[in-house]
Formats: C-alpha cells, structure tokens, sequence
C-alpha cells in the first residue's frame, strides 16, 4: 500500500482472493468428508454384522472422532446391562472399529484415526 500512495485497493483484492481460495478448498474438503460419511454408513445400513446400539455407536465416532466410549456410558445411553454394553464395545474392537485402552479395572475405547478407511475395507470384505 505504501507504493500506492496508500491506497489498499489492491492489498483487500489480493486478500479477499485468498480468502475466496480457503472457502473453496473447505467447501471441496467437506464435500469429501460427507460423501466418505455417507459411504460409510450406506455400508454400515447394509451390514449385518453389528447390532443397532453398535451400529449407533460407529455412527457417533465418525462425526466425533475424538470421542471415546465405556461400557457404563454405553449401558446407560442404550439402556442395557453392562455385561451387553462391554460385549457390544468388545466385538466393535475385534472387527477393528474401536482401539481400547486399559484404564484403571476397565477399558476405553476410542476411535481409530482412520476409521472411513477401515469401514470401506470392512464393507469390500461383506461384499458391499
């Protein structure tokens, strides 16, 4: 702006062109993510390999990543003992859904970084 006798015309053009560059890769990101997300759980309707409180549960980690689940927060929520809340999170780890981690006398589970990727693999395997 200082060689344009201060004129800052330009500078706001060159910024509201990064600006509009952002917004456009965001917008492409999200697209991405939703079409993964929606892919993800079109093979996750078509499964019958997971009960629908395990079912809900993949569907909750995809859009909370960091989330993390317990066999009491899953048998409160879901209404069930603890002992079906545990199976429940147990068979979603075994499937590789869910990364647990020993927490004191029980386990945590949380949710693998790359858990679209392992749902698509998991859908091929069923033949989706």
């Amino acid at each position: 702006t200082e060689t344009d006798e201060n004129d800052t015309t330009y500078f706001v053009l060159s910024q509201l062109s990064v600006l509009r560059k952002a917004i456009a890769a965001l917008h492409d990101y999200v697209r991405v993510k939703m079409r993964a997300m929606n892919r993800a759980q079109g093979i996750l309707r078509q499964s019958h390999a997971f009960n629908h409180r395990q079912l809900a549960i993949l569907a909750h980690a995809m859009q909370h990543p960091d989330a993390n689940y317990t066999a009491t927060a899953h048998a409160n929520s879901h209404q069930v003992t603890r002992q079906t809340a545990r199976t429940d999170l147990k068979k979603l780890q075994e499937a590789g859904m869910l990364n647990a981690i020993v927490v004191r006398n029980g386990f945590v589970y949380t949710v693998p970084e790359d858990l679209e990727d392992r749902l698509e693999t998991f859908g091929k395997k069923q033949g989706g």
